[in-house]
């Protein structure tokens, strides 16, 4: 176990220190981590602890910050020290002056302030490491940064230099690459003299650092990996041979072995062969199902099959994205809908329209300063009327509206769980709502029921 480290030996990293916490914590809040909704973090007295979904408070609040939970485990600061506690507040690592990150695979990784001495004088140096979920130090702060473990490999930095440890801390790649990712099915991204390639999981190279850009997400590429040079992007296979020659100034992922292709402005359909199925010839174009294009011409939208034959009966001036068997269309400023067979279902009425979800979609009736948003169902017929500044999608069973810039929750049938009267609304998995007002945070349940009330974090 690392000796903890003196006071007066870190003041010269605290700004660092504070500016990484301040980021955790934010990121931690900002997510609202929709798996693990057990337990969720209040401030009381100017501490911070956790209450469950009754109010009830579980672990009391007694720390300087603390995180969402995540894996069961949460990170909770006071007086300058990190710890990780379980969700009965009981400490897996033990509060100390190490900075404590995010963990994966079993491994949380840290970064320690260390004294080290160069010509004479004494120095702090961040050094980084990795603790295993039990609290022991598994793989000592040696290293100039390091991230993630994926795949069982963690990539760290060493003299300017990125390589990769396995899971004791070994050097199984040796620190060589001005850059590298974590690994993804087998692959990481490296960087050599501004150029990209990539690498396989014993640090041999499979595609040369000689590209301006290379995805690893290739299982999105039927097995094909993107590359770009000089702008212009094409496709290799994982051996490092190109097999559509950089061309396009853009592509989409392969679905069902073709992607859409944009060269000189206009937009076509490729298979994984690199053959144009349709020439690039349209102003625009995109997935509007799996076997059907969204495409414009002339500014005016149609649905077409990759054999170019119309699906539509009827040009439009705008088609929204497929969602739960509708898509909004738009003609001389009004907005209707088709369903999946592409038939006009109700006719263009609404001055704004959006997506579906859970079988309602919000609509607008007037222009965008004086008009209000509500909700139809499947058949266009008002369910909920016009009477919202602004309406989101439905989650769970409730939309999040706003009414003279304050927000409030309806449920499906129009009713309010909460009045329009916050001004910043999170909602949890469970039908918990984390809501701000003027002065105090907020928990309350799907009845619209205050089961915390307290000091904002």
């Amino acid at each position: 176990m690392v000796k903890p480290i003196h006071k007066n030996r870190i003041l010269s990293c605290l700004v660092f220190f504070v500016a990484i916490l301040a980021s955790c914590m934010d990121n931690a809040l900002t997510a609202q981590n929709h798996e693990e909704t057990n337990l969720y973090p209040i401030r009381h007295k100017g501490k911070e602890g956790f209450i469950d979904a009754t109010g009830r408070i579980v672990i009391k609040p007694k720390f300087d910050h603390v995180s969402d939970f995540s894996e069961g485990l949460a990170v909770v600061e006071k007086k300058w020290k990190w710890a990780v506690i379980d969700k009965t507040g009981k400490y897996v690592i033990k509060p100390q002056p190490n900075l404590l990150f995010n963990s994966s695979e079993g491994f949380i990784s840290i970064m320690v302030c260390m004294a080290v001495k160069e010509n004479g004088t004494r120095h702090g140096r961040i050094k980084y490491g990795y603790y295993d979920k039990t609290g022991k130090i598994a793989i000592e702060p040696q290293f100039d940064d390091a991230e993630s473990f994926s795949e069982g490999l963690a990539n760290v930095k060493i003299n300017d230099k990125w390589g990769f440890i396995d899971t004791t801390g070994k050097l199984v790649i040796e620190p060589q690459f001005d850059m590298a990712g974590i690994f993804y099915n087998g692959f990481a991204k490296i960087k050599q003299n501004t150029k990209y390639g990539l690498i396989d999981k014993s640090g041999k190279i499979v595609i040369p650092p000689l590209y301006d850009q290379v995805s690893v997400y290739y299982e999105l590429n039927e097995g094909l990996i993107n590359v770009c040079v000089n702008g212009k992007k094409g496709f290799m296979d994982t051996t490092g041979k190109i097999v559509i020659e950089p061309q396009f100034d853009n592509f989409t992922y392969f679905k069902d072995g073709y992607a859409i292709v944009k060269i000189d402005n206009k937009y076509g359909l490729i298979d994984t062969t690199g053959k144009y199925v349709i020439v690039p010839k349209y102003d625009d174009e995109r997935y509007f199902s799996d076997s059907l294009l969204s495409v414009k011409k002339d500014n005016k939208w149609e649905i077409i099959d990759r054999s170019e034959n119309p699906v539509t009966q009827s040009k439009y001036d705008e088609i929204g994205f497929f969602d739960e068997g509708y898509a909004f269309v738009k003609n001389n400023k009004k907005y209707g809908f088709i369903n999946e067979a592409c038939e006009l279902v109700i006719p263009p009425q609404f001055d704004e329209a959006d997506d579906f979800s859970e079988g309602l979609a919000c609509v607008r009736i007037g222009d965008w300063k004086t008009g209000k948003w509500g909700f139809i169902d499947t058949t266009g017929r008002i369910v909920i009327e016009p009477q919202f500044d602004m309406a989101g999608f439905f989650y769970d069973g409730f939309a999040e509206i706003i009414q003279n810039s304050k927000r409030g929750v309806i449920d499906k049938t129009g009713n309010f769980i909460l009045e329009p009267k916050y001004y910043e609304i999170h909602q949890y998995k469970n039908g918990i709502f984390l809501v701000y007002g003027e002065e105090h945070l907020y928990y309350f349940d799907k009845t619209g029921k205050i089961i915390w009330k307290g000091e904002q974090r």
